[in-house]
């Protein structure tokens, strides 16, 4: 699942990598400026179910990957999926420099007003919660070291230019990747990204690239 105001061509390295692990992978476009996050994730949660039926009992369990505001949709589908009696089994989520504590840039006023659309107030939501309680495991990418006028300003504080390293990694996961000097809208087609998230997906850990 693709970030804020993109589209599913940020993820085709990523959904290349896995289907050329032997994963049935695809990415996933959602209208991110014109839908609330909740009327998202229950489209999303529909597409999962719609995909398992296609492939008549072949797909056993679902992982899902997100990029920036994509793993707030995410958890969100997670969490619809798990009271749906037709879902097939949820195991595995990587989110990839999602601010899962809010980024302080979602709430300048300049910023907003280029952003618009009903999800700006989810962008500065503190939801550490939510990933407490997901019923999967849980493996978060993010980034570091990226300086830009954000960061010289102190508006940002560490991070990969747009979210900070404290909301991208966060307690609950089972492994953390945090990648250097990689800048945000980067992260997803970065090669060691690509390779660690594949190697997640297969392992349930970064491996060897969690220390970037």
């Amino acid at each position: 699942m693709h970030g804020y105001g993109g589209n599913k061509r940020r993820m085709l390295k990523l959904r290349d990598a896995a289907r050329a692990a032997g994963f049935a992978a695809e990415s996933v476009q959602y209208p991110s400026l014109l839908r609330d996050l909740d009327e998202i994730a229950a489209a999303i949660a529909e597409l999962v179910v719609a995909s398992s039926a296609l492939h008549q009992g072949r797909i056993k369990e679902v992982s899902l990957v997100a990029f920036s505001m994509g793993g707030l949709v995410a958890k969100r589908v997670v969490m619809t999926l798990k009271l749906r009696s037709d879902a097939p089994k949820l195991v595995q989520l990587v989110t990839i420099g999602t601010p899962h504590l809010g980024s302080p840039l979602a709430s300048l006023p300049a910023w907003l007003r280029v952003l618009g659309g009903p999800n700006v107030a989810e962008l500065m939501t503190k939801d550490e919660s939510a990933v407490k309680v997901l019923p999967v495991r849980l493996g978060v990418v993010g980034g570091r070291g990226v300086r830009n006028h954000w960061t010289i300003a102190g508006v940002l504080g560490d991070g990969d230019g747009v979210v900070e390293l404290t909301s991208a990694i966060v307690e609950g996961a089972v492994d953390s990747l945090v990648v250097k000097k990689v800048k945000h809208t980067k992260l997803p087609t970065d090669p060691k990204v690509v390779a660690a998230v594949v190697r997640f997906l297969k392992h349930g850990r970064f491996e060897a690239s969690r220390n970037g």
